[in-house]
């Protein structure tokens, strides 16, 4: 079942990075990391913050704030990115999975941050 999960996991992210016209990554003035995903008329833009001890993303559509994670989903209590890295990928892979399924709120497994190398 692991290995069904990896090879779903791996088969979806070459499906989704194959459909995006666009990425570009740069930093604000407050160091915060911005990585850009056009699809089609769709612009994603998943940004990492600093909160308490760790970091935090979010995640606007065309401007707008949709997504504010200052915690890591999915483990239980309040657990914070270690690091901007783990935040951004974390927030690109929720912002993928929005672009695959439109109009559905995205939501994570502790499997899939364990595969993102998030958490143990």
């Amino acid at each position: 079942m692991r290995y069904f999960s990896l090879v779903i996991f791996i088969g979806l992210a070459v499906l989704i990075s194959s459909c995006q016209n666009q990425k570009n990554k740069t930093a604000d003035l407050n160091n915060n990391v911005f990585d850009t995903i056009v699809y089609g008329s769709v612009k994603f833009r998943v940004e990492t913050f600093e909160v308490a001890q760790g970091f935090g993303y979010s995640i606007f559509i065309n401007q707008k704030k949709m997504i504010y994670q200052d915690k890591i989903p999915a483990v239980e209590g309040n657990k914070v990115f270690k690091t901007k890295d783990d935040a951004m990928k974390t927030g690109k892979f929720v912002a993928q999975k929005m672009i695959q399924f439109p109009g559905e709120l995205p939501s994570l497994t502790v499997e899939e941050l364990q595969q993102l190398n998030v958490i143990n």
